[in-house]
């Protein structure tokens, strides 16, 4: 049985750019034919994506079947990259409030005993 992934007409669009969805169901498509007997090589080629890619996909499905081809949520994680606690934070923001206006440039201790610049 021969797999033919139907690509005439179709406009080609940056992968990166297609919505979350669309993404899920190229990722199906790739699966699918590489399980049916092409080659990664040729997947990628015919999705317009790159062999690393389709191979990615491979080693998610392997790994985690077809919920690691669902649609997934975009940017970083939730609290991801935040140095300050909540008490830092809104203490940050009220003092930004209370000097608001006054264009005052004041100095403070910062860590490791340097002195900083706080506006």
């Amino acid at each position: 049985m021969e797999f033919v992934l139907h690509t005439e007409g179709m406009e080609w669009t940056d992968a990166r750019s297609l919505s979350q969805d669309a993404k899920a169901a190229l990722r199906r498509r790739g699966v699918m034919a590489v399980g049916v007997g092409m080659k990664q090589k040729e997947v990628a080629r015919a999705l317009g994506v790159s062999a690393y890619t389709v191979n990615l996909w491979m080693k998610t499905y392997r790994a985690e079947g077809e919920k690691g081809l669902a649609a997934k949520k975009k940017g970083p994680a939730k609290g991801f990259g935040k140095k300050l606690t909540v008490r830092q934070s809104s203490s940050l923001s009220l003092g930004a409030r209370q000097t608001s206006g006054s264009n005052c440039v004041s100095r403070v201790r910062c860590g490791r005993g340097m002195r900083c610049v706080s506006w």
